[in-house]
């Protein structure tokens, strides 16, 4: 009742409840579009029975998915069903009981978890949602440090029944919501190991087999189908990427900055976060572009040095050359050229230079004069 959401069903609910007490209520409690996937929403079943009850619902239809392989898929009809005949009854009570029954001695680290991941959820304000991927709370619920915490409890969850295979069957099923996760936002990261995640992808598909689970969601997605399509997408793959560095032809022409020589460097940000501070004798902090991301890292402080020396081949534009006390231009052969990049990035980021990053450079130098203008040209 805290979201407006919430808060709108509530307006209804106490609407019907003031025309008759014998109302037949339709609940949904689950992630539809990804059984297997965290859904801490436990701690909300208690609270909202009673309001049910207290609001005229006599029929009450929860429907919180008991699909094999779902997300604590035992315990949530249990939950429920005790809940429907005493909503005053005690949760954690309950959850103790089920899981001191189901998981044996690793009952204390399943319970463990069930509280941290509620927990964060309530401590990042997370809004659930029955149509969400895993991918949605990368930044919450499933961040990387309260994974690993997680995935550790779940280990000790593991050697605590590592003697007994029935619960420790039990533990591992319950546990593959967060191997999903873990390949689902793996998938997301610009960097990644493909040799662990290949192991990660070999696990889970192991155990789905293992212990038949058939579904991912409502749709009937088979979760064999899911581990085949992610190896072919998201795994190195021995055929190679037909598309991979050749030559683009536009449809839609690049917008003129970005036809224009050096428009496709955000100068004009260099020029406020580093030049400009320089200029007035300040310290000044920029944001490196981590370029796998694409995206702006942490601020670096960087206090007034004495002297400055700026880098890059587009440092000279003239834009930015205005604000230097000396320029220089290096060059060099281009065979010279090419086997430096080959030695620095490889023999397919070579290919990316020589199509796309040194026609772009060259382009720029000519166009706007650029070793011309130096104060100083050196040969390599």
């Amino acid at each position: 009742t805290e979201n407006p959401s919430g808060q709108a069903f509530m307006e209804c609910l106490r609407g019907w409840s003031v025309l008759c007490d014998d109302i037949f209520l339709w609940d949904y409690g689950i992630n539809f579009d990804n059984y297997l996937s965290p859904f801490p929403n436990l701690g909300t079943i208690k609270a909202n029975m009673e309001i049910f009850r207290d609001h005229g619902v006599k029929m009450h239809f929860s429907q919180i998915n008991s699909t094999l392989g779902g997300d604590f898929a035992e315990l949530r009809p249990y939950l429920v069903s005790k809940l429907m005949w005493n909503a005053s009854a005690s949760l954690d009570s309950l959850e103790r009981h089920f899981c001191d029954a189901y998981y044996g001695a690793a009952s204390p680290y399943i319970l463990h978890y069930i509280h941290e991941l509620e927990g964060a959820a309530v401590a990042t304000d997370v809004d659930l949602f029955i149509y969400d991927s895993p991918v949605s709370y990368k930044e919450n619920i499933l961040r990387q440090p309260l994974l690993y915490r997680y995935l550790g409890l779940f280990d000790e969850a593991e050697a605590a029944v590592a003697d007994d295979p029935v619960k420790l069957a039990r533990v591992r099923r319950s546990r593959l919501p967060l191997q999903y996760s873990c390949l689902e936002l793996a998938r997301t990261n610009p960097v990644r190991d493909d040799d662990a995640l290949s192991d990660a992808l070999d696990l889970f598909e192991s155990r789905i087999r293992e212990y038949g689970i058939e579904t991912l969601n409502e749709r009937g997605n088979s979760p064999l189908d899911y581990c085949a399509m992610y190896r072919d997408r998201y795994l190195r793959s021995s055929r190679g990427n037909l598309a991979y560095a050749c030559p683009v032809s536009y449809v839609i022409p690049p917008k003129e900055r970005y036809a224009e020589p050096g428009g496709n460097v955000d100068r004009e940000r260099f020029l406020s976060e580093v030049l400009l501070p320089l200029s007035r004798g300040e310290a000044f902090a920029y944001r490196p572009l981590i370029c796998p991301a694409m995206e702006l890292g942490a601020p670096v402080c960087v206090e007034r040095p004495d002297i400055a020396i700026v880098e890059g081949s587009y440092s000279q534009h003239p834009d930015l050359r205005g604000y230097m006390d000396l320029t220089v231009f290096l060059t060099l052969p281009p065979a010279v050229q090419r086997k430096r990049i080959l030695a620095r990035n490889g023999v397919e980021k070579l290919a990316v230079f020589i199509e796309r990053w040194i026609p772009l450079e060259e382009k720029y130098f000519s166009s706007l004069g650029v070793e011309k203008a130096a104060d100083i040209v050196l040969g390599g």
